[in-house]
């Protein structure tokens, strides 16, 4: 039988095809180098596309996440996770985010959820993209213990512990400096201390005077 000879319409369309699967490479080469765990799922739950990032991450191969649903194999449930990003993203058909931990899962995920829908407008599902945030969780666990560590330090910084010398007489108490001052004004300044009895030259004065002179 003898061979047809293209026309223009058939390398015209060979080459639209090649460039088609150029694009639809470097796309899924793109796809692939992303750190992220990303997958698209229909509206149904099922997985219809998974970067190798999630596939690794779970042990797979990306085609092997192909029509399962997400529930099942991310969560090992047989409903969708409670509070499921991807469920509010198709209710309000905006891009929800929703952080995750799931010890199933072993670290913490902020997900996101974006919905598309069809060349008619139709909702088709939504791009599934969760991060891994283990390193954030633990500088904000870090930063929150440095807070607590600061603020009890501040809270002992004006803390007064041990022995006051404080006045028999007029309960004056002499600080650091030698100096007598009212009890009030010093306890205002300190939280926690210890009493011991003096007794200034003023009240000495008033209560002996035999030995003043």
């Amino acid at each position: 039988m003898p061979c047809r000879r293209k026309t223009g319409n058939d390398a015209g369309n060979d080459a639209l095809n090649e460039r088609l699967g150029h694009s639809l490479r470097e796309w899924t080469a793109t796809f692939d180098a992303i750190d992220d765990f990303v997958s698209v799922h229909d509206r149904t739950f099922r997985i219809v596309r998974a970067n190798r990032a999630l596939a690794r991450f779970l042990g797979l191969h990306p085609r092997d996440l192909i029509g399962r649903r997400c529930y099942e194999v991310l969560h090992g449930r047989d409903d969708p996770w409670p509070e499921c990003p991807h469920v509010k993203a198709l209710e309000v058909q905006k891009t929800v985010s929703v952080e995750i931990e799931d010890p199933r899962v072993g670290r913490p995920l902020l997900v996101t959820c974006s919905p598309f829908f069809d060349e008619e407008g139709n909702l088709s599902g939504s791009v599934h993209v969760a991060r891994d945030i283990s390193a954030q969780k633990e500088a904000e666990t870090e930063r929150e213990r440095l807070i607590a560590e600061l603020q009890q330090a501040m809270s002992t910084v004006k803390m007064l512990t041990g022995i006051l010398p404080i006045c028999a007489g007029c309960k004056k108490i002499r600080d650091g400096q030698g100096q007598w001052q009212p009890i009030e004004g010093y306890i205002a300044d300190h939280s926690q201390a210890e009493f011991t009895h003096g007794i200034c030259p003023e009240c000495r004065h008033r209560l002996y005077p035999e030995f003043t002179r």
